[in-house]
């Protein structure tokens, strides 16, 4: 048990910029799993960067470098229109595992695409 203690305490440190991308609703909970994973998982002094956040619709008064909105208040990322807007989301037919698999597959193109990314968090 000594060992297993060992693990979990264990930091990783990289020699490059880790690169994030976060998943999420809810702009506040998504950053509180992003921080948790730079304080605890990496080094001290490990330059963690989000690379992008999909999804956010909620409080983008607020955080409005995370939301998915453009200017023009329109959704630009597939998780996001998949989603709905927080306070007004899609009829519940349009959870399809079609319409999912279509939206999942357009963000893993994306993602995949260029620089691509080290770490996907979901929240």
């Amino acid at each position: 048990s000594s060992d297993l203690a060992q693990q979990l305490t264990a930091t990783v440190r990289c020699s490059e910029e880790v690169s994030l991308v976060a998943v999420g609703t809810h702009p506040t909970l998504t950053l509180e799993a992003v921080s948790m994973l730079r304080d605890f998982a990496f080094a001290s002094g490990q330059a963690v960067k989000v690379r992008r956040t999909l999804g956010i619709t909620y409080k983008c008064g607020v955080f409005p470098d995370m939301c998915a909105e453009d200017a023009d208040g329109n959704l630009e990322d597939p998780v996001a229109a998949l989603i709905g807007r927080f306070e007004a989301p899609p009829p519940y037919e349009r959870y399809t595992f079609s319409v999912i698999e279509s939206a999942l597959e357009a963000v893993s193109r994306e993602l995949t695409a260029g620089r691509g990314f080290d770490i996907l968090v979901c929240t």
